[in-house]
């Protein structure tokens, strides 16, 4: 085991020369980078067996419609649909996004340092939210933006922003608030009708 995963740290360090060495990294930094790493990979293989078969389209991405199925977007990959509502006009703007995993913040206000479910966290994640957006319409520039799942993936990677940054003091902080895991995460009033 201890040589796959020396074979794996060494991979990714040949294309992330920050992850070579013995010093510590960020492990979310790391999974994203030998996921991203991974969907590379299996695009040049993609490329390669279509020069062989001589076709010659621009079609070999990371989906699982050919022949090589990718692990990430198989298993991790999401896609969020983004509503974005402008206030003054209500024109609608949608725009889809594709994800392998959610970057949750805990509350930084000390009145907030009770403790947390993570299911709290990812209701506040989706939560509909007052943005500066300039509208297409009426070049209004406050807009009001709401975010659904419209593709679930088999695994979900959610990563809890633990530090946060003084500019005071200029050093990174870390949040020692508890968060609790439940059993279950309920997403269903976080999807789409047809997710």
């Amino acid at each position: 085991k201890q040589q796959y995963l020396k074979g794996v740290k060494t991979a990714v360090s040949s294309s992330a020369q920050r992850f070579s060495g013995y010093l510590q990294h960020d492990a979310h930094e790391f999974l994203s980078q030998c996921l991203d790493q991974l969907k590379e990979d299996i695009k040049k293989v993609r490329s390669a067996e279509a020069k062989k078969s001589g076709d010659d389209k621009e079609v070999w991405t990371c989906s699982d419609d050919c022949g090589l199925p990718c692990p990430v977007s198989q298993n991790f990959q999401f896609e969020v649909i983004h509503t974005i509502r402008c206030t003054n006009c209500e024109d609608v703007v949608i725009k889809k996004e594709k994800f392998h995993d959610l970057s949750l913040t805990l509350p930084r206000k000390r009145k907030d340092m009770n403790p947390r479910s993570l299911q709290d966290l990812l209701d506040h994640f989706f939560l509909a939210e007052d943005i500066e957006y300039a509208c297409g319409q009426c070049k209004s520039k406050k807009s009001r933006v709401s975010h659904q799942f419209t593709k679930l993936p088999r695994v979900l990677i959610l990563h809890l922003k633990r530090y946060n940054y003084n500019h005071v003091m200029s050093v990174n902080r870390k949040m020692e608030q508890p968060v609790f895991l439940p059993l279950y995460l309920t997403l269903q009033s976080h999807c789409t009708e047809d997710t």
